[in-house]
């Protein structure tokens, strides 16, 4: 597993020192308006959740429509940020994942 990049800049202008973090992670966000309802996904033997590229990975339902979630890369995932049921906007991000190679991908 890669470990984040750091960076110390300096701003001698200003005076002000600060890190820079680089993190692997990629997010899934909601295509839409609705009620985001998470797909039932296995995890490993491990207890890591890991998805693939395309997995569908729930349903955003609204008053109309019900839409599917399909992920655009995979990996693990590393942080849901939402919850089942929760009302969510346009490009709000869903979960984070790790770009960690799927097995067998």
């Amino acid at each position: 597993m890669a470990l984040p990049q750091s960076s110390w800049t300096l701003d001698e202008d200003r005076g002000e020192q600060g890190e820079i973090l680089v993190l692997p992670l990629q997010f899934v966000v909601a295509p839409d308006h609705g009620r985001f309802h998470p797909a039932s996904l296995v995890t490993t033997g491990d207890g890591t959740l890991t998805v693939a590229q395309g997995m569908l990975i729930g349903e955003l339902r609204n008053h109309t429509t019900i839409q599917q979630i399909h992920s655009p890369f995979g990996g693990r995932v590393d942080t849901w940020l939402v919850t089942a049921g929760q009302i969510v906007t346009p490009g709000q991000p869903l979960c984070s994942l790790n770009p960690t190679p799927v097995a067998g991908g």
